[in-house]
């Protein structure tokens, strides 16, 4: 699985470098205004996409190895598919009826100016998270990262660079934008489509009620608890640009996706995981839940804690690149990274959990935390600006974590706290000691950022290989194979 987890982690990675190159590109063609407007569409299409999705998609990866094997995989993946679509179609037409609620929200005219970007982004996100949902329950997921991951930003990269030399309005940006993901769209139905080997017949079409009354209540909290989720990470964006102004939302969205890669690491380790975990929770054999639980904490940690030194080392630093005026993100990116970091620390508790019998508790836990996101950016917003919004970030991320730290060790005995993870976090700081005294002798710029970071980043994957003996060490790794 280690194996694996790496090819995805360096596609997710290369993605990762192509979309900072996009961050970077995007201050010098976009105006902090337009990122912004950018940013809180976007946002409310990831909260929109989680209703009309109807916690389908995870059913896909809970129910699909129940059915792959029977007679009844053909009907089981039309139904969810068909019966995602009505609830979307039926969504969209809602959502023209909501405008004016927008419009008088923000109180200007910029929303109705792109409004048509909703429920045109919101079709081609819910089919992007499908297919990317099966990509993984058919074990084909590395081929769909590199689709998501690396063919669409290189492509919208190209086109912010085209920009950077020709006067393009953001109008243009946008359109390109919708074809970029259609075309992205159906890459994935390319890919998905050879590898479900169906044969459906056009009585298939039709939702079957039998198979659907399996997973109805699954799929009802299901879609709350993602919902809830996805409000807890979006909700920030969408209250700056009400309490302050779109420019600000701009600021804050350069630096809490800088922060945001964090996430990378875990989506990408989960990857791999989460559909071998599905089978093994489904057949409750739970010691090899643990030793996966396990396995993925620590890759997570090996490479997540790396990266939230370098990201508050260098942090000021790298927003400097952007302009002065985004220098005000610093706390931003230092706080949701901590916030992020503490996600990753909790390991695949979460995901364990909605996939057995106690999914509940996902429901309930995020449900309680919806009013607490509201009520905490209303009061830390206008007090403390975009800083208000990344402490109640991170505050959510911290009491969300926690609980699910909790109830998983209540329930499967599993929990992150170990020797192992101590050896992670003593060996980041010592990287942190060397990358801090390390700063000062190298110029603030991309080159020298890269190069202390690949430093301390080496310097603590020797700890961990030579003093901690952690397996995965890619220094141990080397010195093995090269009988040293």
């Amino acid at each position: 699985m280690y194996k694996t987890n790496l090819i995805n982690l360096a596609v997710s990675y290369t993605g990762l470098f192509l979309g900072l190159f996009n961050t970077f590109i995007k201050p010098k063609v976009l105006t902090s205004e337009e990122i912004g407007i950018f940013s809180t569409i976007v946002s409310i299409t990831l909260i929109l996409k989680l209703i009309t999705e109807g916690g389908l998609s995870s059913v896909i990866m809970r129910y699909y190895p129940v059915y792959k094997n029977g007679n009844d995989k053909c009907r089981f993946v039309l139904s969810v598919t068909v019966l995602s679509y009505a609830i979307l179609g039926s969504f969209i037409f809602l959502l023209f009826l909501s405008k004016g609620f927008l419009s008088s929200y923000y109180g200007n005219g910029s929303i109705d100016e792109y409004f048509f970007l909703l429920p045109s982004f919101l079709f081609l996100s819910h089919g992007l998270d499908l297919t990317e949902r099966f990509s993984k329950v058919l074990f084909v997921s590395v081929r769909s990262n590199i689709i998501r991951n690396i063919y669409f930003k290189a492509a919208n990269g190209a086109f912010l660079f085209y920009m950077l030399f020709f006067q393009i309005s953001f109008k243009s940006y946008i359109i390109f934008f919708i074809i970029i993901n259609t075309f992205t769209f159906l890459m994935m139905m390319r890919l998905i489509i050879p590898t479900l080997n169906i044969k459906p017949v056009l009585k298939d079409i039709i939702p079957d009620m039998s198979i659907i009354r399996n997973f109805r209540t699954y799929a009802f909290f299901m879609m709350v608890s993602a919902f809830s989720a996805t409000m807890v990470s979006n909700i920030d964006r969408i209250m700056i640009g009400h309490y302050l102004d779109f420019s600000k939302t701009g600021i804050y969205t350069i630096s809490a996706a800088l922060a945001g890669t964090l996430l990378l690491i875990f989506n990408s380790f989960a990857r791999t995981a989460q559909p071998k975990l599905s089978e093994l929770v489904q057949s409750e054999k739970f010691d090899e839940v643990k030793k996966i639980y396990r396995e993925n904490l620590y890759d997570n940690l090996h490479f997540g804690i790396a990266l939230f030194t370098a990201l508050s080392v260098f942090s000021i630093d790298i927003l400097s690149i952007f302009g002065a005026e985004y220098k005000e993100g610093v706390s931003v990116i230092i706080l949701i990274a901590f916030g992020q970091l503490l996600n990753i620390s909790s390991g695949m508790c979460g995901e364990i959990i909605s996939l057995s019998g106690f999914y509940k508790f996902d429901f309930y836990s995020r449900i309680s935390l919806i009013l607490i996101v509201i009520i905490s950016n209303a009061v830390f917003i206008p007090a403390y600006g975009i800083t208000g919004a990344a402490i109640a970030t991170a505050f959510n991320i911290l009491m969300y974590s926690g609980l699910k730290i909790y109830y998983a060790f209540i329930k499967f005995k599993i929990h992150p706290f170990t020797k192992r993870t101590l050896s992670f976090y003593t060996a980041g700081f010592f990287a942190a000691l060397l990358m801090v005294s390390a700063r000062p002798l190298t110029e603030k710029n991309i080159t020298g950022i890269i190069l202390i970071s690949a430093s301390g980043f080496l310097f603590y994957d020797f700890l961990l290989g030579t003093l901690f003996r952690y397996k995965n060490s890619v220094m141990l790794r080397i010195i093995r194979k090269t009988g040293r």
